[in-house]
């Protein structure tokens, strides 16, 4: 008498296959707002660090440059030294929340730090309201003298903008609105809603957010632009 042959274990149908796929694919579906979400939310702390790094970098320039801010046309090229070792000084210049697909649109026309026999592209624009180390003219006021500024004597340090995530046009500097800032850190929750970071005089980073308006321009302008 022959043994029994073993039994096979039966198969999946087709009907369960598609099934499973169905399911997996609700359940991506329903994680991919949320791992997007803790992505962007990443970008932004990274964003925010660098800034902070820039910040101090400034800081430490003006304090061997008696006061004085750093040249606004050469912003990136004087707080280089001050940005740390070298890797990380050519990822602090640069937004993570942007993409390199961003620059050759923009190639032209932003700034790259040039060291080391390789370019280095800024995604963050300084406050061209500050005047330049000649202490000559005011970005965009040109034919108005205006005095040196030292860091410790801009009034509300706490309120006035030094860098931000900048894209397109001269992306290494801004003085009003219309430059094209960037607004890539928008909160998920609502699309009309604009965000970018920004680190202020005094060394504090916000994340800022606003409603994009293209009609309504110039009620920011008191946000960015300096006055003193």
């Amino acid at each position: 008498m022959k043994p029994p042959l073993p039994r096979t274990s039966r198969g999946f149908t087709l009907m369960e296959l598609l099934t499973a796929i169905l399911i997996i694919g609700v359940l991506v579906s329903l994680a991919a707002p949320a791992l997007n979400n803790a992505i962007r939310k990443a970008r932004s702390a990274a964003c925010q660090s660098n800034l902070r790094q820039l910040g101090l970098a400034t800081r430490l320039f003006t304090q061997e440059s008696n006061g004085y801010m750093p040249d606004i046309g050469w912003w990136a090229q004087e707080i280089l030294p001050y940005a740390g070792p070298e890797k990380p000084y050519r990822d602090i210049f640069w937004c993570p929340a942007a993409t390199r697909a961003e620059c050759p649109v923009i190639a032209g026309r932003t700034l790259s730090v040039y060291r080391n026999n390789q370019l280095i592209p800024l995604g963050y624009g300084i406050n061209a309201n500050f005047p330049s180390n000649n202490g000559q003219y005011a970005y965009g006021n040109y034919g108005t003298r205006v005095p040196e500024r030292r860091m410790n004597n801009i009034p509300n340090p706490s309120k006035v903008v030094l860098y931000l995530d900048q894209a397109g046009g001269y992306a290494n500097l801004f003085y009003n609105t219309q430059d094209r800032f960037s607004t890539r850190h928008a909160p998920s929750s609502d699309p009309n809603r604009m965000g970018l970071n920004a680190v202020f005089v005094d060394g504090h980073v916000e994340s800022l957010s606003m409603t994009y308006d293209t009609a309504a321009r110039s009620p920011w302008r008191s946000m960015f632009d300096a006055t003193w």
